[in-house]
């Protein structure tokens, strides 16, 4: 079903869409992509319930107590719903592990997954009316969708914010949706939302930044949430954030926006559906050169000793987000960091989720190998993730391979074996490992999703 032509405005259309989308209107392959972003939004999840921040954060909420009514997955407790979608999308970004979607650049599911799960939990909770598979996809897919698509439409050139201020509204939208808001209750619910729109590269690149980039992706699930919550209750915000005298891109970008971007071929058309699933820990701007070096490696039978100096060129964005200088502080800070990560790849072969331990980024065998790592901006790559790689070795040689798609990127996709093979990898890092046969009932839950008839099986298995 299209939407946009039969409507007022463009606020409008988008509220048409919020409600009306239908499971019937998602073709089949929107549908698959949906699944496959389930499993391994729970992957990067499991994996990232015992990394350092989110650790931090969850002592904190702990500490906070409250009203038990949204469950922090994994570790079981019953905290207030928006603490637990806090928790919950920190967890996603706790090892950078979770899908990425290029065009712009964004973790929507990291935030729209997390807040819908707790949504289906509370609704089934508080008023008695599971949410099924069906629901839960058509939801999260307009809310995934309607994210990328604000964030995409802005005219202007790249602001410096994140994902995260598309992603709160993105969340309330699927929230509100599925508690089954009027006109009027939606717009507030929006407008709320805005108000709380925060996330932005200032706080997150750099020396010390991985940490807020991690914890920052449960804020915007928090506001989500937070904005649904308050609606319902009956508060009201000024309804047209889009719009209005002091609209999101007045505010948020350059002034104006794309409205073909924003509203062509709603319902019909969902070119975010498509997300690169990571073959390797840490940001999406690292991974072909991870994948470059490893191929260099394997192919050329270059051991680490053998290494005399490494080379990455790469795109702006990339540059500016993860050109750190000398050993990581922390371990957040080593997932945005080229020198780590290639060190890695040269010296095990390999990069693990066990190589982002607090033990792990002191091992001397990686650390003496950061010194050769050099990163380079180069202005004719205008992909984030693609990189030029060239390792030069101690006799002189050299060999390069220039990488524009890393393994899991939509040109070069995983299969649904590599998402389940991601998954119990991930399982068996989690803070508390779920056994097999929970394992496998996870897994088949989110192959046959839409046939669920009650989405909160999800959350009492991984508990």
């Amino acid at each position: 079903m299209p939407f946009g032509d039969d409507h007022l405005n463009t606020l409008h259309t988008l509220i048409n869409y919020i409600q009306d989308l239908t499971f019937q209107d998602l073709p089949d392959p929107v549908v698959q992509g949906a699944k496959r972003s389930f499993l391994d939004t729970l992957s990067a999840m499991m994996a990232g319930s015992g990394a350092e921040s989110p650790m931090r954060l969850l002592g904190l909420i702990r500490e906070w107590g409250g009203r038990e009514e949204g469950t922090i997955l994994i570790h079981g407790d019953k905290v207030p719903l928006p603490h637990a979608a806090w928790v919950n999308a920190a967890m996603v970004r706790g090892f950078d592990f979770d899908e990425v979607i290029e065009k712009p650049v964004a973790h929507a599911s990291a935030t729209t997954i997390p807040v819908a799960l707790g949504v289906c939990e509370f609704r089934k909770l508080m008023r008695h009316r599971p949410v099924s598979g069906q629901e839960l996809i058509t939801a999260v897919i307009m809310g995934n969708d309607l994210s990328c698509r604000l964030r995409r439409a802005d005219k202007g050139p790249g602001t410096g914010w994140l994902s995260e201020p598309f992603n709160t509204l993105g969340a309330a939208a699927l929230g509100a949706r599925l508690f089954g808001f009027n006109q009027e209750a939606l717009s507030c619910c929006l407008g709320i939302a805005y108000f709380q729109c925060c996330g932005n590269l200032g706080a997150t690149m750099g020396e010390g930044g991985g940490m807020m980039a991690i914890i920052g992706q449960g804020v915007s699930a928090n506001a989500a949430i937070t904005s649904v919550l308050l609606a319902d209750r009956g508060v009201t915000a000024q309804k047209d954030f889009l719009d209005g005298m002091y609209g999101l891109y007045k505010m948020y970008g350059n002034g104006s926006y794309d409205q073909d971007v924003l509203t062509g071929g709603l319902g019909k058309d969902f070119p975010y559906s498509h997300a690169t699933i990571k073959a390797y820990p840490g940001c999406g701007a690292t991974q072909a050169a991870i994948d470059g070096t490893l191929t260099l490696t394997r192919e050329h039978a270059i051991k680490s000793d053998d290494v005399e100096q490494v080379i990455l060129r790469v795109g702006k964005l990339g540059y500016h987000i993860c050109r750190k200088t000398g050993n990581p502080n922390n371990t957040a800070d080593a997932l945005w960091s080229y020198p780590y990560s290639t060190a890695v790849a040269l010296a095990k072969g390999d990069v693990r989720i066990k190589d982002f331990t607090e033990q792990a980024i002191h091992d001397p065998q990686v650390t003496a190998l950061i010194p050769k790592v050099i990163v380079e901006m180069d202005s004719a790559q205008k992909l984030a993730g693609s990189a030029d790689i060239e390792i030069k070795t101690k006799d002189g040689k050299q060999y390069r391979k220039l990488l524009e798609h890393a393994k899991g990127h939509p040109t070069n996709p995983v299969t649904w074996e590599d998402l389940t093979d991601k998954f119990r990898q991930c399982n068996a890092f989690s803070a508390r490992p779920v056994s097999k046969e929970r394992e496998k009932a996870i897994i088949d839950m989110i192959h046959g999703l839409e046939k669920v008839d009650d989405v909160t099986h999800i959350i009492e298995v991984m508990k």
